[in-house]
């Protein structure tokens, strides 16, 4: 994201605080300034953001939730007094910086969680070869697909299969029968490829 030019605000510019005036009152630490620069300049930014997304990222990230956290974290600056801007435009500046930073972040996350969708769905094909099927996940995401899962059931077969359990030593433990569990974890496969990869959770 390039640094933007300076937009107007919303609405009426004669009834609407100048950005200037804003960063005044939020280099001294105040955080409704913040609040009133969101109010006012936060559907530019928010389109702004929207355009720097592509057509796939729509689908699975919202501009409004990345103004929802570009927000929150420019209203940490403010409020521990280390903003450093001296201008307009470079508040913006740093503004759309958070917001490219946040967008990264969500990108990276969503591919992880492809990743790690995709080995969950090739473990079988890595038993069937002799390989221990062991997803080797972040802890992180097993811990958002286990908090998908609302059945005490699937999350149990979640953490047998990532720690490298078969389907018939889980059948096995759980008094159900192979053929049960291969297609119960096809199902907790689909629910995580359906909502993990959104970043749902």
């Amino acid at each position: 994201m390039e640094s933007p030019m300076i937009p107007a605000p919303r609405g009426n510019p004669d009834r609407a605080p100048s950005a200037a005036t804003l960063l005044d009152r939020m280099r001294t630490g105040d955080r409704s300034a913040c609040g009133e620069f969101m109010l006012h300049y936060g559907d530019l930014l928010r389109l702004r953001i929207r355009d720097k997304l592509s057509v796939n990222l729509r689908l699975v990230l919202d501009s409004e939730d990345v103004l929802s956290t570009v927000t929150r974290r420019l209203d940490v600056i403010v409020c521990s007094e280390r903003l450093r801007a001296e201008s307009d435009r470079q508040l913006w500046s740093l503004v759309m910086q958070i917001a490219k930073n946040v967008v990264s972040e969500n990108v990276k996350r969503q591919s992880g969680s492809r990743m790690f969708i995709d080995r969950l769905a090739n473990l079988d094909d890595e038993a069937s070869q002799g390989a221990a099927p062991r997803a080797g996940a972040d802890p992180d995401l097993v811990h958002r697909a286990l908090r998908l899962l609302t059945c005490q059931e699937d999350r149990f077969v979640l953490r047998k299969r990532i720690s490298g359990c078969t389907h018939d030593e889980i059948a096995s433990l759980s008094g159900s029968t192979p053929a049960a569990v291969r297609m119960r974890w096809s199902r907790i496969v689909k629910t995580l490829r359906d909502n993990l990869d959104r970043g749902e959770a």
